[in-house]
């Protein structure tokens, strides 16, 4: 593999740091330079030295809108690799639970259940993308969900917008449906503070798999095994073989990261459609165009003012 030239844009967050201790565990590239956030010096940057790929934070949009700029903007640029950054995929513990469910070991899945203690914006993503991490194969095809608390639609530097709860159940065209929980409601499963309680866990037809940020388990036919770990371990490990993944990527262009675009767009688009859901109280279909202002809308309806629902189509 060859020997690629890395760098990070904005480092005021504990994220960067992250970014940055993995490269001890990398061999295919190093880190050369970091920067601040100015996104007109990033514009520039980009354009004189042929960005080839970008990894890029959570969430990938807030709105509707910033979904739409996001998959446009993609589409004029064809030959930008971007994958979006939620190294939990390859985490080596997850990473081989996930590997065991792909090889059948518990069965056909039937139900799938993810949570976390943060709302949608800062970490529900990320158990959004466990959903399609253990099932790669399903499309989803509805939702129905219900929110509730405005302080995360609170606008903050961070702009991670969002409920402050989040229930939904999303079903795939495969007859499987998975519950995804954001939130304090959400299980306790980890230990001090809520960013601590990630969790996912996989039913099938032989057994089950159950992976959250400080232990595992998994039953096949009866026989259960399970286990301990130390998620910061796990975190840096994780984090260098997802750039490993995208350094792969820009060497062959076949190595397609399951963290690309294409399939962050189709989560986020369920995000979309969880907001839509809510505000709706219904049933709705995926995949749909993103309407825009729901954030907005979700203020109206969580605050002290009479709700505005949207329908289909509206703005």
């Amino acid at each position: 593999m060859s020997d690629y030239k890395t760098a990070i844009i904005g480092v005021s967050g504990g994220r960067a740091r992250g970014h940055a201790e993995a490269y001890a565990h990398i061999d295919g590239g190093r880190l050369v330079a970091v920067s601040s956030r100015d996104a007109e010096k990033v514009a520039e940057f980009g354009a004189e030295f042929g960005v080839p790929a970008l990894l890029v934070e959570k969430p990938l949009a807030i709105d509707g809108e910033d979904f739409a700029a996001m998959r446009d903007w993609a589409s004029r640029a064809p030959s930008v690799k971007i994958a979006v950054n939620h190294q939990l995929h390859f985490q080596p513990r997850r990473a081989l639970l996930q590997e065991r469910v792909m090889d059948g070991a518990i069965g056909e899945v039937r139900f799938i259940d993810a949570s976390a203690g943060l709302n949608l914006a800062y970490q529900g993503t990320h158990a959004l993308q466990a959903i399609g991490a253990f099932h790669p194969a399903g499309v989803p095809r509805s939702v129905f969900a219900q929110v509730s608390g405005a302080d995360g639609l609170s606008d903050t530097p961070r702009q991670h917008l969002a409920p402050d709860r989040c229930l939904a159940s999303i079903d795939f065209d495969d007859g499987v449906t998975a519950r995804l929980q954001c939130g304090e409601q959400a299980p306790r499963v980890g230990r001090q503070g809520l960013h601590t309680h990630k969790r996912i866990a996989v039913y099938g037809t032989r057994g089950f798999v159950h992976w959250w940020m400080w232990g595992w388990e998994i039953s096949v036919d009866g026989v259960v095994e399970s286990g301990r770990h130390e998620y910061p371990e796990q975190d840096i490990l994780g984090q260098a073989a997802m750039t490993e993944a995208m350094l792969g990527w820009l060497a062959e262009d076949t190595a397609v990261h399951p963290l690309c675009l294409d399939n962050s767009l189709r989560d986020f688009n369920v995000v979309l459609r969880i907001y839509a859901s809510a505000l709706r109280r219904e049933v709705v279909d995926l995949p749909c165009e993103p309407q825009s202002g729901l954030i907005p809308a979700l203020r109206t309806a969580l605050g002290a003012a009479p709700g505005t629902y949207l329908r289909d189509g509206d703005e």
